[in-house]
């Protein structure tokens, strides 16, 4: 959840630092979240957890202009904010 608030903070005109802090943040949410999603037998949002890992991974970065990189915020939050939200429910229901 923290993830997808740091990737709507992203939005704002920020130093170069948080970005990249936020590459490492992010990734590491995500790929938490997709293997909780595959634990659950989340299948799909395993794989949207993974693809936002594989968009925000430091080792490789993507380098899009800051225009591009906005839609896929807001869209990363969202599949975070929301697999996050299932996979909670779907543990604490078992």
């Amino acid at each position: 959840m923290a993830a997808a608030a740091l990737l709507v903070l992203a939005l704002a005109d920020l130093p170069y630092g948080y970005y990249s802090f936020l590459r490492l943040a992010v990734t590491v949410a995500a790929v938490w979240i997709a293997v909780e999603a595959a634990r659950s037998s989340a299948v799909g949002w395993a794989v949207a957890a993974g693809a936002v890992a594989v968009l925000f991974n430091p080792v490789f970065p993507i380098w899009l202009s800051k225009s591009a990189w906005a839609p896929l915020d807001l869209l990363s939050a969202a599949v975070l904010l929301c697999a996050g939200l299932f996979i909670t429910r779907s543990v604490s229901s078992e």
